[in-house]
């Protein structure tokens, strides 16, 4: 028991040293306090958080508040006022309040990076809804070839089909699909998508039946799919895993081939074969989150 701070363990997490470690839409993204979550569900925005020393009395006026002097004054006492600051904390919860709030306040400083070479006429061009998986790509792509961010969370909404499946899902299909074509396109031309991990995957299936509305409600086995980078890259295209006539997932062995003794794959078994690709299975934050699930050998 860790008393009124919580556990011992998470005051010593080394946390990743960028702005904006961890992108995120929405959906599932809690991170258990082991890095902040950096939230920009709301795109009409990004133009403002990433330009904060900007007078926008129109919207568009790109006249500062301050001079670059001056700036850089403020933000040279604001990092001294927070090395004071943690320096003579000692409570490991009060440490990581303060350190949560100090990161949050580089991100106001540091975000503009993502501007580099940022085309606000395409991002605009877009759009807002049918295209808004396609923003989310350009943006977190941009803040990985940027150096602010170095992971993020995609949101693609509309799967939750219990009425008329066939018809919805295929267009969510086509979305994604294109969505991830121009994922690819965008991050070669960024110069970073030999450097990806791309996790595609969803928090539960459809059921193998029908419904009264033509749709079909949720089903505990689903389906993910991975883009991997060069170094953890298979040759060819893999599938492992499946269902059976009753769509309940079938058990694996070792060789990843179907048995009956084997063991499914769960988000768990993934999740430890994920970890292990980004190199931080034996870290501190992944030991202090440990997952109950076998090594299957997803990835080679």
């Amino acid at each position: 028991d860790g008393g009124l701070d919580g556990p011992p363990e998470r005051a010593l997490v080394d946390r990743p040293a960028v702005p904006m470690p961890f992108v995120t839409f929405g959906g599932y993204d809690e991170t258990g306090d082991l890095l902040a979550p950096t939230r920009l569900q709301n795109l009409s925005v990004f133009g403002q958080i990433t330009q904060p020393d900007i007078i926008r009395l129109d919207g568009a006026t790109g006249e500062p508040f301050h001079s670059p002097g001056t700036i850089g004054l403020l933000d040279g006492a604001m990092a001294a006022r927070s090395q004071r600051l943690q320096s003579a904390t000692r409570l490991p919860s009060a440490r990581l309040a303060k350190q949560a709030l100090f990161t949050a306040r580089l991100k106001e400083q540091h975000v503009k990076r993502i501007l580099t070479n940022f085309d606000f006429d395409a991002f605009e061009a877009l759009g807002t809804a049918n295209n808004s998986f396609r923003r989310q790509i350009m943006l977190a792509l941009h803040g990985f070839a940027s150096g602010v961010g170095i992971s993020a969370n995609l949101a693609m909404r509309g799967w939750d089909t219990h009425a008329e499946n066939d018809e919805r899902q295929a267009k969510r299909m086509q979305g994604l699909f294109d969505g991830l074509a121009y994922l690819k396109r965008t991050a070669e031309a960024l110069g970073v998508f030999n450097r990806l991990n791309i996790v595609i995957a969803s928090d539960f299936g459809r059921t193998p039946y029908y419904n009264a509305g033509n749709g079909k409600d949720h089903w505990s086995v689903g389906s993910w799919m991975t883009m991997l980078n060069g170094s953890n890259r298979n040759n060819g295209l893999r599938v492992f895993g499946g269902t059976d006539a009753n769509m309940q997932a079938v058990p694996v062995n070792g060789q990843l081939q179907p048995d009956a003794n084997g063991q499914k794959i769960t988000p768990g078994v993934i999740h430890k074969q994920l970890r292990q690709i980004a190199g931080v299975a034996d870290s501190p934050g992944a030991l202090a989150h440990s997952l109950d699930a076998p090594n299957l050998p997803l990835f080679g």
